[in-house]
């Protein structure tokens, strides 16, 4: 808070300067101006000159303004946290305080992953193969191998060992494998 306020005042101390200065410089112009009886070419060229010099003057001022402020506004904006107060003792045996952060080390553990091999199990899943498949939605059936028993949908397919199961349910046989077949 007290950089804030005598930041402030330091402002307003250098537009005072510079409004000064200006105030200065026209005085000074005018002065010239009748002193000397100048033509308006000379009094254009002083004039461009003056204020090219007040202006390089001017702006040194306000890039200071513009520095201080900003150093003000980040000095405001991180107020300083007092994590834990530490006494130190003094030659003349007077206490005193010093802010400082207290840095703590954790240890981190990193566990390394183990692996366990699990044992070979050779047990074969026992999958019974049939003879004969069919279809419910076409009404053939057909040879295990067969190209076209091969294109049932699984929601469509019934299988069995026995050819006599399908002529029951009145299941028509196929004319590429079995009806071959039998021709032979």
């Amino acid at each position: 808070m007290i950089m804030e306020k005598t930041s402030v005042l330091y402002d307003k101390k250098n537009i005072l300067i510079i409004l000064l200065v200006a105030g200065l410089i026209v005085l000074f112009i005018i002065l010239l101006n009748l002193l000397f009886n100048l033509d308006i070419i000379v009094n254009l060229v002083i004039c461009w000159i003056v204020t090219t010099f007040y202006s390089l003057f001017a702006y040194y001022m306000v890039d200071n303004l513009v520095i201080r402020r900003i150093e003000t506004e980040r000095v405001i904006e991180r107020p300083v946290e007092v994590i834990r107060e530490v006494y130190i003792p003094v030659e003349n045996k007077t206490v005193e305080v010093v802010e400082k952060p207290i840095i703590k080390e954790i240890p981190v553990y990193i566990q390394e992953p183990v692996y366990i091999q699990q044992p070979v199990i050779n047990h074969r899943i026992n999958i019974p193969k049939y003879n004969y498949v069919a279809s419910s939605e076409t009404e053939r059936y057909h040879l295990r191998n067969c190209r076209l028993g091969k294109l049932i949908k699984k929601k469509y397919k019934i299988q069995n060992n026995s050819e006599e199961f399908f002529k029951k349910k009145h299941f028509k046989a196929c004319k590429v494998c079995i009806k071959k077949e039998k021709k032979c």
